[in-house]
């Protein structure tokens, strides 16, 4: 059981880093305005000129409706107690809208795993994994799982493919994979 509560909060931690990145997004009444750190035009939402940051951020083909599915997701999953039910449906959401979108995968997979349902975690992550082959995150998070169900051959696996990723998180699952022993 104590285990079982380990790979939860490295679950926590891998997703708070890994979903959203650097993008913020923001409701104002009744639209969601995306926000990309160190953009000049970001510092005052209130200025005169905010429709035509909208309009850019739109010609430049922002999906704020994602990122907005994506950060409802990570606030139920992040929320004390926990909303695991409104961040499934959020991450679900996500997937809807950009069905090649990995990280919405990834933030199922961690709700999944979160909820027990191993099987559906193991089938979103690898579905995050089969669209972006290169997202650390999702092969970390997955051999956490493996670990977590004593699969050790396939978490070996995924530490393998996470040496030439991100040494960091391969080393991480190493540990975890040297523990489980």
């Amino acid at each position: 059981m104590k285990s079982c509560y380990r790979v939860v909060a490295v679950l926590l931690s891998a997703f708070a880093v890994t979903v959203i990145g650097g993008v913020t997004v923001q409701a104002q009444s009744d639209r969601v305005i995306v926000n990309r750190p160190g953009d000049p035009l970001d510092r005052d939402p209130t200025r005169p000129d905010r429709s035509e940051y909208e309009v850019r951020m739109a010609m430049t083909g922002t999906p704020s409706q994602l990122e907005a599915a994506l950060k409802a997701g990570k606030e139920g999953f992040e929320a004390k107690p926990q909303r695991l039910g409104d961040a499934e449906k959020s991450y679900l959401e996500a997937a809807k809208l950009s069905p090649k979108e990995a990280r919405a995968y990834v933030g199922l997979g961690i709700v999944y795993a979160a909820q027990n349902r191993v099987k559906d975690a193991i089938e979103a992550l690898q579905k995050a994994i089969e669209l972006k082959p290169k997202l650390g995150s999702a092969r970390f998070n997955l051999g956490v799982i493996f670990v977590a169900t004593g699969k050790k051959d396939q978490a070996l696996e995924q530490q393998v493919a996470l040496q030439s990723l991100d040494k960091d998180l391969a080393k991480k699952l190493k540990e975890m994979i040297d523990e489980s022993d």
